[in-house]
């Protein structure tokens, strides 16, 4: 079984593994199940919806859907704790090591679980007995990583064994969470874009001779030869290897497991290119073979060896034809351990694409034609008609004509009826050059002969290729200040003249911008450029250069994706009982210039009370400042009431909106409970009703790091004789001594008679505001505040917060002999509420109290 999960962890054995880029994925942690990965590339969209987990549509938002290129992963809301965007670390079980690089270093060979390692290998570094020995990337002899616990270590004088048990992973790890790639074996080149890691590798054999070297076998037939030459043919081998996969550990205490979710592609791409030509001889036909080589006399020379001269003249032409064939394989699959036993195993195949064969691309299809003419000197040996040699040399001129019909790789959106990218001509229309030519010939009975030999030529005179359509080059979007444009440049002598343009079209193919020069293109190279109005913010769009031909208008090629993010980001809020000011900014992506934004759009804020209808809510629109930042202050809030609210950027008919968040308006600060004071909404040192405030000892004004009679301005003590303290008289409103007259306007500390009337006439009711316990009071007037059950601080602690209240009256037991303690409000979890004596070192909350006017 423990054998099952180290296979498990460390398949595919032609793998091999690196940690992943920590910003190229991120995870969403649920309060009621695993951790979800999500890899950033995989991931096209994420909203909020009102589609539930059972596909049934609700009144308000309940899930955030995850959108991939083919399934989408729907979470209810109140499920998601948080989303973090760094690997979470791995926490393991003591005594678990990993494998050093160190240690690898001396590792020599590998049987199973023994590690057999060179005998030189440092004591310090060797593992002992009990370690349990973990190593999850791949070496060439560790090609499924490691996964062992130590059982013996036997040091030899030629080597050192480290034997190990078979564990479990759940024995090494408390946590393990990885994100990682699978790899192709074949190291050979490696190339990472957006953090996925693509592998590729080559085979390239060119079969015969390379280009400007011919080989020619001709059959002879009468007065003219027919023949067949490859002067290029090459093979290309490519294969593409990538995928990726998880593994996370879902620690539930029924179900511990670990889960392993892979997917890859596998692409198989053969390049064939074929070069190939035909040639007439055209002085056969009028020159008779007996006195095509002219004897060059040269004394001294035997008869079987003849110096000759021949007039040559030729047409020939060639085919070309280059192409690729695409083979693909797609593949995934999940598999799950758990250390239950009666839970089990399994692997479950979540994903197969077939084996598919296209012919992905044609490069070129073409032929070319030549007409050469001039000499050919050479030695000839052998006996005519019968076997010939030749070596020698040619030289003349040739005249070239060329013609290639091209088609590159098809585009994903092209919407005129004629695909730019799968047709485009070129044509060399004359080329006169010079050559010499180097060669050998032989000939046999007439029927058969055969040439090699290599072609050195330079150009005497070309003229320009013409084009039926033209080249598109450096298609950008540029900003400068708040001048945007769209640009690219047009290349290429033309056989009819064109208007150029360049249009923008969204993802679902509607047009929104498209400009044509008003001049015609015919010659060389042409600059394009428009003025780009921004209306495509936010919502994906793609450019493509376009001309007109005969009125007929053709997208041509490259494309440029214009993803132009303009995000509105949620900030905080400054919240006061009936107003509040939102504050908000846009983050830009890296090629816009901010200042195209600062007269054309609209920034501001949603805001309502309810979380699922936060857009459709009150909407407030406000200035967008230089620095990319707006607020708005909002008025004519509910006091004490939940708000939630969001930011928004409007571009043309696209609105952007932020992340929602909430703030809690405050009270009004004094509450007319229809007693015979009013009382203030919230403790001192606290800005709302349910935080606790500050604790103080009585008749104190700070707050202090221990509450005792040592610590305390009234100390009882005398020495070591107890005399009670010397205040003994009411300090409500005794600037001194009352914590509450720092607030300015009349506010003190309630008396021992004001706090019982609070006790006798008001309705008390325990209550939850913003996850804190306490008592709502309800006054005559129906008008409540909250008492928060603020805790008690004795020492240098504060205990008991959430279930016991302590409140501070100015009133001391002055009429006593102990002289040392006060009245205060005393309550504990809604069972328990009255006034007590307390001594009054310790720290306790004040809630204030005013006068009616």
């Amino acid at each position: 079984m423990k054998q099952i999960i180290i296979t498990l962890l460390f398949a595919l054995e032609v793998c091999c593994v690196s940690a992943q880029n920590l910003t190229s994925a991120f995870f969403v942690f649920r309060n009621d199940g695993p951790v979800l990965p999500f890899f950033y590339e995989d991931v096209d969209s994420i909203r909020q919806s009102k589609i539930d987990t059972d596909s049934i549509e609700r009144p308000e938002f309940v899930t955030t859907e995850f959108w991939t290129s083919d399934s989408i992963y729907r979470v209810p809301i109140a499920s998601i704790d948080s989303i973090a965007f760094r690997t979470p670390s791995e926490i393991r079980k003591p005594r678990s090591k990993e494998i050093s690089d160190e240690l690898l270093s001396y590792l020599v060979a590998v049987d199973s679980l023994t590690l057999k390692f060179s005998p030189s290998v440092p004591k310090s570094i060797l593992p002992e007995k009990g370690d349990k020995l973990t190593y999850l990337n791949v070496m060439n002899l560790l090609p499924n990583g490691f996964l062992g616990e130590v059982r013996n270590v036997n040091v030899t004088d030629s080597n050192i064994l480290v034997i190990c048990d078979s564990i479990g992973i759940s024995e090494a790890y408390s946590r393990l969470f990885k994100v990682m790639e699978y790899r192709s074996p074949k190291n050979i080149s490696r190339t990472t874009s957006n953090g996925v890691q693509t592998i590729d590798f080559s085979i390239h054999y060119p079969l015969l001779f390379d280009e400007n070297y011919f080989v020619d076998f001709s059959l002879l037939k009468e007065d003219y030869a027919f023949g067949f030459n490859s002067n290029k043919v090459n093979l290309y081998f490519d294969v593409d290897v990538l995928g990726k996969y998880t593994i996370i550990k879902e620690d539930h205490t029924w179900e511990p497991s670990y889960y392993i979710k892979f997917n890859g592609d596998a692409n198989v791409a053969i390049d064939l290119e074929l070069d190939s030509y035909f040639n007439f001889d055209l002085l056969s036909e009028y020159i008779p073979e007996e006195y095509r080589d002219i004897p060059i006399p040269t004394p001294g020379c035997p008869a079987l060896f003849t110096v000759i001269f021949r007039p040559e003249a030729s047409v020939s032409g060639s085919i070309i034809v280059a192409g690729t064939w695409k083979y693909s394989l797609g593949m995934g699959f999940e598999c799950r351990y758990s250390t239950e036993s009666n839970i089990g195993n399994f692997i479950h195949i979540n994903q197969i694409t077939p084996l598919k064969s296209n012919l992905d691309k044609i490069d070129f299809f073409g032929t070319d034609m030549s007409l050469s003419a001039g000499g050919y000197l050479a030695l000839r040996v052998g006996v005519p008609k019968m076997a010939v040699c030749y070596i020698g040399a040619a030289a003349g001129l040739s005249l070239k004509s060329s013609f290639l019909i091209g088609k590159n790789e098809f585009k994903k959106a092209l919407y005129s009826n004629l695909l730019y990218d799968k047709i485009n001509f070129s044509n060399s229309l004359v080329t006169l050059s010079a050559y010499v030519e180097p060669r050998g010939e032989v000939k046999l009975f007439n029927i058969f002969e055969g040439k090699i030999g290599k072609t050195y030529s330079v150009d005497i005179l070309s003229i320009p290729s013409k084009k039926l359509f033209p080249d598109f080059k450096d298609l950008k979007y540029v900003e400068n200040g708040a001048e945007t444009h769209l640009e690219c440049n047009a290349e290429g002598l033309m056989y009819f003249p064109v208007y150029l343009g360049i249009k923008v079209v969204d993802d679902n193919n509607k047009e929104v911008f498209k400009e044509f020069n008003d001049k015609m293109h015919m010659i060389g190279s042409t600059h394009v450029e428009f003025p780009y109005l921004h209306k495509t913010f936010n919502k994906p769009c793609t450019a493509y250069p376009v001309f007109k031909i005969f009125d007929r208008e053709i997208t041509a090629s490259p494309s440029l994706d214009l993803n132009l993010m303009a995000v509105p980001v949620t900030d905080g809020a400054v919240v006061g009982s009936t107003e509040a000011n939102l504050c908000g900014h846009l983050e830009m992506d890296s090629i816009t210039n901010f200042d195209i934004l600062l007269a054309d759009y609209i920034v501001g804020f949603c805001y309502s009370t309810s979380s699922g209808n936060v857009k459709d809510g009150k909407v407030v629109e406000c200035k967008l400042r230089t620095d990319r930042t707006f607020e708005a202050n909002i008025s004519g809030l509910n006091e004490d009431t939940d708000y939630y609210y969001c930011a928004f950027i409007t571009t043309d008919t696209i609105t952007e909106y932020g992340e929602v968040r909430h703030f809690y308006t405050k009270e009004a600060e004094e509450i007319d409970l229809g007693l015979s004071v009013n009382w203030r909404a919230w403790n001192v040192g606290a800005n709302h009703s349910y935080e606790y405030g500050n604790h103080y000892a009585w008749g104190e004004k700070n707050v202090k790091g221990e509450y005792s009679w040592s610590s305390y301005f009234d100390n009882p003590y005398n020495g070591k004789e107890w005399i009670g303290c010397s205040v003994d008289t009411d300090i409500s409103g005794v600037y001194e001594h009352d914590a509450s007259k720092d607030l300015g306007e009349d506010w003190r500390m309630p008396t021992r008679e004001e706090m019982q009337e609070l006790l006798d006439k008001c309705e008390w009711e325990w209550h939850t505001v913003e996850g804190v316990d306490g008592y709502k009071v309800t006054g005559p007037s129906r008008r409540s505040i909250f008492l928060p059950a603020n805790g008690l601080i004795d020492g240098s602690s504060l205990n008991n917060t959430g279930t016991y209240g302590a409140y501070w009256t100015s009133t001391p037991q002055a009429d006593t002999e102990g002289k040392a303690t006060a009245a205060t409000l005393y309550f504990y979890g809604g069972m328990l509420k009255s006034l007590q004596w307390a001594n009054r070192y310790a720290g306790r909350a004040v809630r204030p109290v005013r006068d009616k006017k």
